[in-house]
């Protein structure tokens, strides 16, 4: 009898551990939108969470997000209003933004600046020109590069060492990653295929994003406050998960939430 006991105890494990889930899913590193820094903590997914939304006065939240990156770390809070909709703060973060003044910029071999244009001439693979500039850790920061023409090969955005995007034709292309320390980081437009690139960048803007679109809501730091932080952020929470995260809605205070 006591063996039985022990596999329905093991069998209810999973059970129990996520019995306060009411909607969960995948997430790539491109959509998973998330700001981890204290006072302007929200998160966007690609995915309408709405629904959830409450407000952020301190109130009783009813429900708690997750994001798990691919290693299981968690960063997690409760969820407060609706964003208002994407807004960027009004600081450059890029010292140059539209290619003035080539000293201001790391050029690789086959890069090149002048009249106000960035020139990729067969530039080897994974070759950039870029600036290094600090941020705060969890800021979200959006880059934005204009291309006039793109003829050969295919180019990708750089912010904080994370590659964001990729392209082969000419527009304006944007990117999102999360700045994951203090120290120096580099901002810049690479190369993605190996020695025939051939492009002219007009401009790239890198600025903070301190509001989620209205399908992104904010996180707080307790279930009836209104401090707009995550709860928990645990180490070693990869901030930029090429492999991907989950994600998971659970009511606050039911089994398997904190």
């Amino acid at each position: 009898m006591k063996y039985l006991k022990y596999l329905i105890c093991l069998l209810l494990i999973p059970f129990y551990a996520h019995a306060g889930v009411i909607q969960s899913g995948t997430v790539t590193q491109a959509n998973a939108k998330k700001s981890l820094v204290d006072g302007a903590a929200f998160v966007d997914i690609a995915v309408d969470l709405s629904a959830y939304a409450s407000s952020d006065a301190a109130v009783s939240h009813k429900y708690e997000f997750r994001l798990i990156d691919s290693a299981g770390k968690i960063a997690r809070g409760y969820i407060g209003a609706s964003g208002a909709g994407e807004t960027l703060s009004g600081t450059e973060e890029i010292t140059d933004p539209l290619f003035d003044n080539a000293a201001s910029w790391n050029l690789g071999t086959g890069w090149s600046i002048a009249g106000g244009q960035a020139t990729a001439n067969n530039p080897a693979i994974n070759v950039r020109v870029d600036e290094y500039i600090a941020n705060s850790t969890g800021t979200l920061l959006k880059g934005s590069a204009i291309t006039s023409a793109l003829t050969a090969g295919s180019m990708h955005l750089v912010i904080s060492h994370i590659k964001v995007g990729s392209f082969t034709s000419a527009g304006t292309h944007e990117g999102y990653a999360t700045s994951f320390d203090i120290i120096v980081r580099l901002y810049g437009i690479g190369a993605g295929s190996a020695g025939d690139l051939q492009a002219t960048v007009d401009s790239y803007s890198v600025k903070q994003v301190t509001d989620c679109s209205t399908n992104g809501v904010h996180i707080l730091s307790t279930k009836t406050g209104s401090t707009q932080n995550w709860a928990e952020i645990q180490a070693g929470f990869n901030y930029n998960d090429v492999s991907d995260y989950t994600y998971q809605i659970l009511v606050s205070g039911a089994a398997g939430s904190w």
